[in-house]
């Protein structure tokens, strides 16, 4: 009811025009990151025609669009982000997104997504985690050196190179889900260790009981408390292990992803498949690394069906 209150149905970026005031679902910097922009925040989609310059930082709940070059900033976005050139810099920049993420190249650079990575040219010495596929395969769709997480699988034409540069490769293991399986096989082991304290303080009460028969007050009552504490960590155990046989099932269901290569895959290339692991010891070309229960598999990538 009050006539200076306006309410938008959605949000975005507020403009007056004249007497008409306008909300933009997309908010647009005309010009580069930088020290006249500051960092940028905003509810809607951004889309930036310029560079992102060192040190600054873009975050949108929607996509992010970037015309220009990024060089070490960090980008958050709760959906898509795409890069029409590419991400490069020392080392201190960081795109994250909930979405896919989409580059010419990636150099030195961390990126972290929930969908695909798809990179047209290269991806070199970068740290790449995501729960989607890393596809690199336009161009020349090369990845080399760092290391790359890729839930559901890797694709590229070239990985490695002539002069055996370490590339890791990681397929088919959710980070979140180890990480607590390790938190949990943590928390057996001190809960192990806590009840073997608790029951060598039970076995010299009860051998005291049985030589004087029957023990003082508070060391009866100790007795009690020491069993009722290794009651509860009996508990405590059982629902630790059966929390860690649940998480082992949903890792295993991603072992069937694989590191498909359709040009060639060069020595100093490491992978790891679930819980198996290969070193590339000799060029290849047009090959499919698999999972198996011994081993991973290279196998012809012309034999290989989806």
């Amino acid at each position: 009811d009050n006539p200076n209150v306006i309410v938008s149905g959605i949000d975005g970026h507020v403009k007056l025009k004249g007497k008409l005031v306008e909300v933009e679902p997309l908010f647009v910097v005309g010009k580069n990151v930088d020290f006249s922009t500051g960092n940028i925040e905003f509810l809607g989609s951004i889309l930036i025609k310029g560079d992102i310059k060192s040190g600054f930082k873009v975050k949108a709940e929607n996509d992010i669009e970037v015309q220009g070059i990024v060089e070490d900033a960090e980008i958050d976005a709760g959906s898509d982000v795409l890069l029409k050139t590419g991400f490069v810099g020392k080392g201190d920049g960081k795109i994250t997104a909930k979405g896919k993420i989409m580059a010419k190249f990636c150099e030195n650079q961390s990126l972290s997504s929930n969908d695909d990575i798809i990179v047209s040219e290269y991806l070199m010495h970068s740290n790449v985690e995501t729960k989607g596929k890393v596809i690199v395969t336009d161009q020349a769709g090369l990845i080399v050196g760092g290391e790359t997480y890729a839930l559901r699988g890797i694709e590229a034409k070239v990985i490695g190179n002539q002069n055996y540069a370490p590339t890791k490769l990681f397929v088919g293991i959710n980070i979140e889900i180890k990480e607590k399986i390790q938190e949990g096989k943590d928390q057996l082991s001190k809960n192990i260790e806590n009840k073997e304290e608790i029951e060598k303080a039970i076995v010299l009460l009860m051998k005291r009981k049985l030589l004087n028969k029957e023990l003082a007050p508070d060391k009866k009552e100790l007795l009690d408390k020491l069993n009722n504490v290794k009651g509860k960590l009996d508990k405590e155990e059982k629902s630790i292990r059966e929390e860690i046989e649940k998480l082992n099932e949903k890792l295993i269901q991603f072992k069937d992803s694989v590191v498909m290569i359709y040009d060639v895959v060069y020595p100093g290339v490491s992978v790891m498949i679930y819980n198996r692991q290969l070193e590339v010891s000799e060029e290849f070309k047009g090959i499919v690394y698999k999972y198996s229960e011994k081993e991973i598999l290279g196998v012809d990538i012309s034999d290989y069906s989806k």
